[in-house]
C-alpha cells in the first residue's frame, strides 16, 4: 500500500503544533475493518521552551515511534499519523480490535525507562480523528506541496533564495471568473502566459512572475485563496533549477 508521509506546522488549544501523517490514506479513510482508533500520550523530556520537540530528543522519539509502530502492526494495526505540542507527543492507530493496542503500547514503553505516557482508545468508525483533526486543511496542505517542490529543487544543488521566472497554472468553470482572475493577477504584475479553454467546463489560466522559491508560501498562498473565492482551482507552479555556478 503506497504511503505518503509528511508533516506540517499549526496550532491546537492555540498552542504551536507538529502534525506528521500519512496523507495517502485520505482517498482510502475510513477503512470498514478498522473501526477503532487506540492513541498513545508520551511526555516528552526535554521538549522545546515552545513545548514541541527538541534536537536532544530527537533520537529517542524516532525510536519510540517505530516501537509503538512494530508493536501495533503484529496486531495487524495501522499507524496514520501522530501530534507533537505543549511537550507531548501523541500517536494515533487504527485497527479493529483498540483495546488490545494498550497492552502493545505498554511493552513498547518499558524500553524508555524514564517517559511516562497515557494509552486509551475509541469507536471512530468514520476516522474523525484522522479525517477531520490530523488531516490538513486546503492552505497546509498547498504548504505541503510546496514544500515538495522546493525539495526538489534542493536535491539538484539549486538555491531556492535565488529569483527566477515562477510559472503557475489555475482552473476555472467559465470565462468570466478566469477573467476576473486575470485582473486581479495582472494588479500584482503577473503576466499571463495562457489563457483559454481546455475542455468543456474548465478554463486555464498559465501565469508566471520572478519570485524566490523559498518565499513561495507567499506568493502562492494568496494565489491558492483567491482562486478558490472565485469558483476555481490553484494547480501548482514550477520553475528552473538554478544549478551551483548559474547564479
Amino acid at each position: 500500500m503506497a504511503e505518503d508521509w509528511n508533516f506540517y506546522l499549526c496550532r491546537v488549544d492555540d498552542k504551536p503544533a507538529s502534525i506528521f501523517l500519512d496523507l495517502a490514506l485520505h482517498d482510502q479513510a475510513p477503512v470498514p475493518a478498522f473501526r477503532q482508533l487506540g492513541y498513545a500520550h508520551v511526555f516528552m523530556r526535554q521538549p522545546r521552551p515552545d513545548g514541541l520537540s527538541s534536537s536532544e530528543e530527537f533520537e529517542t522519539l524516532s525510536q519510540i515511534d517505530e516501537a509503538l509502530d512494530q508493536a501495533v502492526a503484529t496486531l495487524a494495526g495501522r499507524y496514520v499519523g501522530r501530534l507533537t505540542t505543549d511537550g507531548t507527543r501523541t500517536y494515533y492507530f487504527y485497527g479493529a480490535n483498540a483495546a488490545s493496542f494498550e497492552a502493545a503500547f505498554s511493552a513498547a514503553m518499558r524500553g524508555f525507562a524514564g517517559y511516562e505516557f497515557e494509552t486509551g482508545q475509541r469507536d471512530d468508525p468514520g476516522w474523525s480523528i484522522y479525517r477531520d483533526f490530523l488531516y490538513p486543511g486546503p492552505a497546509d496542505r498547498q504548504r505541503i506541496a510546496n514544500q515538495k517542490v522546493v525539495n526538489a529543487l534542493l536535491d539538484r544543488g539549486d538555491k531556492p533564495q535565488l529569483p527566477r521566472p515562477i510559472e503557475h497554472w489555475a482552473y476555472f468553470p467559465d470565462a468570466t471568473r478566469a477573467s476576473a482572475f486575470i485582473a486581479w493577477l495582472q494588479a500584482r504584475d503577473f503576466r499571463i502566459l495562457r489563457s483559454d479553454p481546455v475542455e468543456q467546463g474548465s478554463h486555464l489560466v498559465l501565469f508566471m512572475r520572478v519570485d524566490q522559491p523559498s518565499a513561495i508560501d507567499e506568493v502562492v498562498l494568496p494565489l491558492h485563496a483567491h482562486a478558490e473565492e472565485l469558483g476555481g482551482e490553484y494547480d501548482g507552479w514550477e520553475c528552473q533549477a538554478i544549478a551551483p555556478g548559474e547564479d
